[in-house]
């Protein structure tokens, strides 16, 4: 069966997909499965034949359910059953058995009709599509002598595992086995191998299998085979469920294996009650079953060790396997270790089998030790269960007075973990049916204990109240949906009135009723006087205690011995002492062996414990006329109790102090008594704080051996706050001053205080506001309403936020009150609130209205411009004065440029940009002044000049556009606009500070520390609209002039170079020697160098030249100087013919400043025609260029 099937009906949330908002719920029926493939559940044969009257069903309680509302139950579009809601099934769940006779396999479709009480319109509830199977897989067994299914082959193995069994080889890759198909064969059946005592992964078959095109192969995983262990004769067979968990009735045919897989090291234990692998329950007279363990010498075994048995079950199919554990302490070897197994727990396995194998845990710590596995069959009768029992019940009947009923559920190997679903189910006194569920897990104490208890509410007693109880439960485990859920056996029982026809009973320590039970040490005795019994009757006596611990009964046969005489039962003195302070209830039954009907006898009820007396009135300290001021008790109040009858050693008080819910209540105070004859109890002021202004019951009740008695009550009246001026505090405005909040005087949101106060608790309502006036009506600015109050404000107070924006909403020097209320008592309603002492506050929301007036108006150079004076920036700022927080229109020329706000020191500004023209200035005040216009402003913004750069001078003079200077100090003069300013800019950067222009627009500056670059210099108008001048460029040069000065006394003619016409010259002797004896080629550049110039400077040049050989035919050398540029620096010089040194000199400047080419140029060219012709021979020296200024 499914796990759903731990339950009587499937949970609702499971069938919530089912439905849609607002529509009913589909039919429920008991034992339903689910999940089944392309249905919404399933009906096997159990749920068909679980009960004689039908199917088990309910419907579930729906929305706005009435009385006489009629409802119709449906399958396969056949009505099958109607109901009508009666008054004690209001929304209640609805039971009832529907006929089976339409219940047919096959898919079908169930439903019911709710037709409202005065409607005729049904309603249609969800609908279930359900699937019907109502054969069990392989069909009848033809051959039910055989312990086996007839038609459920033995699993076919391969060759080698029959002939040699399961090697080490095998288990390491598997075993396969296959299975042959059987009757009734169906798609998404479930065969479940068990190998030993290991179920293997069930395995669903698939259409290919069901249609034998496919062999069903099933194979035990290396796993498997370890965890089952090593055996002789390992048992394999398996079962068969269909896809509603319809089992087959029988295992199949089964094989036994040879294993020998390594796992097992010790040998096999042995079932001594065992004949050829059989255990038949008739042989064992209801006596244990004993496991022999053979505990050798010499072997394994050492004193000490420990065995761990477990002793597994398998039943019938569709029932639970269960585990039966033992353990036991090995002692000297060599011995037979024998091992009880209860005969309880052997019958739940007829026709199933045992398996049993055991570890050895040794005492050194090492690995265990396993067994092989030994196997039997259980032959007999099946049994299920045990039956639980209900303490409350007496003899046939469970009390419908019951409070509760106590379950008793006993089961062999009861477990940590197991799920007990406990259903009771029975039929009212009209017959109609009745069920509840009560889940339960069983715990590790359960365990140990054997048995677990479980508490039914005495509303499902009432409910079957002269009807009857069919009490069973079932057991599940984690493992339920491969091995299924065990039952139990059934309890029926009557429930209601007893008919008490016997006399009742005495309690021989009963005085007057009440028994003392410091008088009974050991036990009491229930004596019950002879009625008309006869032999073979039992007599069982019920003392029914205030709960489980204090109840007990006990039973004796009647005898020829007891006929005609008292019989005397002891009662333990624990069942006396549990129920100390309360009644016992004492009665007995006799069953009579003739009928197997019970007779009742007349209940005894006693008293255990001692009467009190009277219990006054507590008195309270702090209030002695029963009146009490809160402020008598801030600190709390002391309540004394006195009663004449205290006893110290028995008595425990507890107070009762009842009042508002939650805080101005307690009820959980309790003392021990005292010998003084009085018990002071302290409660805190947040008692009294809960109950201001109302009335209290105070009282104590007095525990004595168990049993509570109430005193009298005191009504103390709690009085309001009798002066609250003086009691409360008054709310605070920290940013008030002399009761005036002037929002001029601080930024942002005020705050408001009211300090902690008497009896403040946190979850107190606190209601805090300011009551004002704007010009329409009172304005109520809330600032906590309704709000709990926090345990930060327990001891803080409160501190709340007044926003600005609020109180700016009140008019201007307004009166407002601030409010505070609170409830003290816990409620919600603040119609009971205390209100505290109010605080009045006139309210300033702004600043006294005052004429805007405007102060300057300056410039972009921040200078302020004149009254009816000249600017020509069009961009100025006009500054002003207003009243503070408030704004002002400033128009020019009649046109509104801004509203600026003004701000904190009464001061406005407003940044404008303007056209050229006079300008006459206003500013409006936004705000209800007297004089709303303030005096007039006037300028004029003039038309700007473009600047101009008149001069850039050096300490030489000018240094002219594109020109160069060698000083890094410049003077520059330019002119604009008068007495404004100018701002130099090399290219894009600022040079300079700014030039205040005189009168005439003129004006200079130095331009210090130049670095060596090209500048690009223009003026920009720091006024008006900026305009710049055009650039003027000039260049800083570093001075690398050097006097050139070449006297060839190194051999060399240094930086000049020989031209063409010096072919024949060479250096000698400090001096250029040329013999000009070739006849021509000596006219052209002699010299060359080039040199940097700077316009500007003046340059002197000179050589030294002679004619060293004057021959009649020789003719006078002539040189010049110049540039290639075309600059003439000494003219043509004719040498003399007279062998004397000459010096040619000049001046010279340039116009452009660069390099310049300097030629010393020859212009005779005949030379001496190897001396028949006189040459032009010459020497030249010192030639030397400097730089004269």
């Amino acid at each position: 069966m499914s796990s759903s099937r731990q339950f009587l009906f499937i949970p609702r949330e499971e069938l919530a997909a089912l439905v849609s908002p607002l529509q009913m719920w589909p039919l429920l029926i008991a034992g339903m499965v689910r999940p089944v493939v392309d249905a919404d559940g399933g009906v096997n044969i159990a749920v068909v034949e679980e009960h004689d009257a039908g199917m088990f069903c309910a419907i579930d309680p729906y929305l706005n359910m009435a009385i006489n509302d009629e409802l119709k139950v449906f399958w396969n579009e056949k009505l099958l059953h109607e109901l009508k809601v009666k008054s004690e099934q209001l929304n209640e769940r609805m039971y009832f058995f529907l006929p089976t006779d339409d219940v047919v396999p096959g898919f079908a479709e169930s439903y019911y009709l709710l037709t409202r009480t005065g409607e005729t319109v049904p309603e249609e509830s969800a609908r279930l599509k359900l699937l019907v199977k109502l054969h069990k897989p392989a069909l009848d067994d033809k051959e039910p002598n055989l312990p086996w299914h007839s038609a459920l082959k033995m699993v076919e193995l391969p060759q080698d595992v029959i002939d040699n069994g399961v090697t080490k080889e095998w288990a390491a890759k598997g075993v396969p086995m296959t299975i042959k198909t059987y009757p009734g064969i169906a798609l998404r059946d479930v065969i479940q191998v068990r190998w030993g005592s290991v179920f293997l992964l069930p395995h669903e078959l698939s259409q290919a299998e069901v249609d034998g095109t496919v062999d069903i192969v099933v194979t035990a995983m290396p796993a498997d085979i370890l965890t089952a262990g090593d055996a002789d004769k390992m048992k394999i067979h398996y079962v068969v469920h269909d896809e509603l968990w319809n089992y087959s009735e029988k295992w199949s045919e089964e094989t036994n294996l040879l294993v020998e897989a390594g796992a097992a090291r010790l040998g096999a234990a042995i079932f001594k009650e065992a004949d050829n692998g059989q255990i038949h329950l008739k042989d064992l007279d209801h006596q244990p079953v004993t496991l022999q363990i053979l505990v050798e010498a010499g072997d394994v075994f050492d004193p000490g060790d420990t065995l761990k048995i477990r002793v597994i079950g398998t039943p019938l199919p569709g029932n639970a396997t269960r585990t039966f554990p033992a353990e036991a302490t090995v002692s000297t070897p060599p011995y037979i270790c024998r091992i009880p197994i209860p005969f309880e727990f052997v019958s739940l396995f007829a026709l199933g089998t045992l398996d049993a194998a055991y570890e050895l845990h040794k005492k050194n710590g090492s690995d265990p030790l396993t067994s092989k596995r030994t196997f039997v069959d259980v032959i007999g009768n099946p049994a299920q269960l045990p039956a639980p029992t209900v303490n409350e019940v007496i003899g046939a009947v469970l009390p419908v007075n019951a409070m509760m009923a106590t379950v008793v559920i006993r089961y062999p190997a009861i477990a940590n973990g197991d799920f007990i679903n406990l259903i009771w189910e029975g039929a009212k006194s009209d017959t109609s049916p009745y069920v509840h569920e009560e889940k339960h897990s069983v715990s590790e104490n359960e365990q140990k204990s054997g048995e677990a208890i479980v508490y039914v509410r005495g509303e499902h007693i009432e409910a079957l109240n002269n009807g009857s109880l069919k009490l069973y439960y079932r057991v599940s485990t984690d493992d339920t949906s491969q091995h299924g859920v065990s039952e139990s056996d059934f309890l029926r029982v009557a429930v209601g009135s007893l008919n008490a026809t016997l006399p009742v009973p005495e309690v021989e320590e009963a005085k007057d009723g009440v028994i003392d039970p410091t008088q009974v040490y050991t036990q009491a005795h229930v004596l019950i006087k002879p009625v008309n019994w006869v032999k073979e009757d039992t007599l069982t006596y019920h003392w029914i205690g205030i709960n489980p611990f204090g109840t007990t009964r006990g039973s004796v046969p009647i005898t020829t011995m007891t006929i005609g005489k008292p019989v005397r039962f002891r009662v333990d003195a624990s069942y006396v002492a549990a129920n100390i302070g309360y009644n016992v209830t004492v009665r007995y039954t006799l069953l009579h062996a003739a009928t197997g009907k019970y007779s009742y006898s007349v209940p005894l009820d006693v008293l255990v414990g001692i009467p009190v007396g009277r219990l006054p009135s507590p008195t309270v300290v702090q209030a002695p006329s029963g009146t009490l001021n809160p402020m008598d008790a801030l600190n709390g109040v002391d309540i004394e109790c006195s009663y004449a009858s205290m006893d110290e050693t028995l008595d425990l008080l507890g107070l009762k102090w009842r009042g508002t819910p939650g805080a101005g209540t307690s009820e959980d105070l309790e003392k021990p008594a005292e010998a003084s004859g009085t018990v002071t109890f302290h409660l805190p002021a947040s008692a009294i704080g809960a109950n201001i202004g109302r009335e209290v019951s105070v009282s104590y009740a007095m525990q004595r051996y168990n049993l509570w008695t109430p005193s009298d009550a005191l009504a103390l009246n709690i009085l309001s706050f009798q002066n609250p001026e003086k009691d409360l505090p008054r709310p605070e405005a920290p940013q008030a001053k002399n009761d005036v909040l002037d929002l001029m005087e601080f930024t942002g949101d005020a705050r408001v205080l009211v300090k902690a106060w008497p009896f403040i608790a946190a979850r107190q309502l606190v209601w805090l506001s300011v009551e004002g006036r704007t010009s329409n009506d009172v304005y109520t600015i809330d600032l906590l309403k309704g709000h709990e109050v926090s345990d930060l404000q327990v001891t803080q107070g409160l501190n709340e936020t007044l926003l600005r924006m609020e109180l700016l909403k009140l008019l201007h020097s307004s009166t407002a009150t601030v409010k505070c209320k609170v409830i003290f008592d816990g409620g919600k309603d603040g119609v009971t609130a205390i209100h505290f002492p109010s605080l009045p506050l006139t309210i300033r929301t702004r600043y006294d209205y005052v004429k805007p007036v405007i102060t300057s108006v300056k410039n972009l150079q921040n200078t302020v411009i004149p009254e009816a004076g000249l600017t020509y920036d069009k961009r100025v700022t006009i500054h002003g004065t207003a009243t503070r927080g408030e704004k002002v229109d400033v128009q020019i020329n009649g046109v509104s440029k801004g509203m600026p706000p003004v701000g904190a020191g009464s001061t406005w500004e407003l940044p404008v940009e303007l056209v050229e023209g006079v300008q006459r200035i206003i500013a409006i005040a936004q705000y209800d002044a007297d004089e709303k216009n303030s005096d007039p402003r006037t300028f004029t913004i003039g038309i700007p000049t473009e600047p101009k750069i008149l001069a850039i001078t050096d300490s030489k003079g000018s240094v002219g556009h594109n020109g160069t200077t060698y000083d890094t100090e410049v003077t520059v003069t330019v002119k604009a606009d008068p007495y404004q300013l100018v701002q130099l800019y090399d290219n894009f950067t600022t040079i300079g500070s700014p030039i205040s222009l005189d009168g005439n627009g003129e004006g200079t500056t130095r331009l210090s520390r130049l670095s060596p670059k090209g500048y690009s210099i223009k003026a920009r108008a720091l006024y008006g609209n900026n305009k710049e001048s055009p650039a003027r460029s000039f260049t800083v040069a570093v001075d690398t002039w050097r006097d050139s000065i070449t006297d060839f006394n190194n051999g060399t003619s240094g930086n000049w170079q020989k031209g063409p016409a010096g072919f024949q010259g060479y250096v000698t002797n400090g001096v250029f020697h040329n013999d000009t004896t070739a006849p021509s080629g000596h006219s052209g550049v002699l010299f060359s160098q080039t040199f940097h110039f700077v316009a500007g400077r003046t340059y002197s040049f000179s050589y030294n030249v002679r004619n060293f050989s004057p021959l009649a035919n020789n003719v006078p050398p002539k040189f010049s100087v110049s540039t290639t540029s075309g600059i003439q620096i000494i003219p043509e010089y004719s040498v003399p013919r007279d062998g004397i040194w000459y010096t040619p000199s000049r001046t010279f400047f340039v116009t452009q400043t660069g390099n310049h080419l300097v030629h010393i140029m020859s212009h005779q060219d005949r030379g001496g025609n190897d001396g028949s012709d006189g040459g032009n021979d010459y020497q030249i020296d010192n030639i030397i260029v400097r730089r004269v200024s």
